[in-house]
């Protein structure tokens, strides 16, 4: 694994991303994510907080501004670097294949990224199942066959497989129960700890960027609107939008606004 340097581990400078009809989806946004640390992204839906993902991840492209691995450009680099950065989806249906079995899901990457006899692949495959919650016969069932959590959980594994230092959370956990969406963020928290990985975790739900996240940036129409520890932007948020956001979470005790008659349901 590649020694982490003194300065941050990612940066981010002036990214900028415009989309046709000149539609600006980031606009000058600029920020540091530290070595183990966690960093959420928040913000409503059109801020500009999944397509900062997608950039970082390599999945898009920047108009303009840099992203930054190790003081390094991303941009262009070889295989071992975009192993540094995995991304984990909403949606851990629609980023496995259902053709597949989870074991030979993940041991196509070991195979692709790694040195290993099939033995040794076995053995990493049931390792890398184990650390996330599931075990050796999750190995040999296919997608549609596992819960939405568990299915989360390898989407994990997979991530994981490539060892990457940096993990981008992209609403990881708001397609899965409340129960389970706890268990979920309690292994994410062990797994953060025991490998020292950092995360860039984008969210809409405050709730869980509080669990989840040291810092988090907040984000309106592309533009970043306020950053800080997290604690100190959500119980003493300084910009309006900050506050906005946090008068939408209901509360307890909340009851819907009632229906007026007639107004379809």
């Amino acid at each position: 694994m590649t020694a982490p340097s003194l300065g941050p581990l990612l940066s981010v400078r002036g990214l900028r991303k415009v989309f046709a009809d000149d539609v600006v989806a980031v606009d000058n946004l600029t920020f540091d994510l530290s070595q183990g640390e966690s960093l959420a992204i928040v913000g409503e839906s059109g801020s500009g907080k999944t397509t900062t993902a997608r950039i970082i991840a390599g999945l898009d492209s920047a108009t303009a501004g840099d992203v930054l691995l190790d003081g390094r450009p991303m941009a262009g680099t070889g295989r071992r670097r975009r192993r540094d950065v995995q991304m984990v989806f909403q949606d851990p249906f629609g980023s496995l294949d259902p053709r597949q079995k989870v074991g030979a899901a993940i041991a196509e990457l070991l195979a692709v990224h790694f040195r290993l006899s099939k033995a040794e692949r076995r053995s990493r495959v049931a390792g890398l199942l184990d650390e996330v919650g599931l075990d050796e016969r999750h190995a040999s069932e296919y997608p549609r066959n596992l819960s939405g959590g568990q299915r989360q959980r390898v989407a994990i594994a997979r991530a994981l497989a490539l060892e990457p230092r940096l993990l981008i959370l992209d609403e990881a956990v708001a397609a899965l129960d409340v129960s389970v969406q706890a268990q979920v963020l309690n292994l994410l928290i062990d797994l953060r700890d025991r490998r020292d990985i950092s995360y860039l975790f984008v969210s809409h739900d405050l709730a869980v960027v509080r669990q989840i996240s040291d810092r988090c940036l907040v984000m309106c129409a592309g533009a970043l609107v306020e950053q800080g520890e997290t604690r100190d932007v959500l119980d003493n948020p300084r910009e309006s939008y900050t506050r906005q956001l946090l008068d939408a979470v209901p509360r307890p005790g909340w009851i819907p606004r009632r229906r007026q008659a007639g107004t379809p349901s």
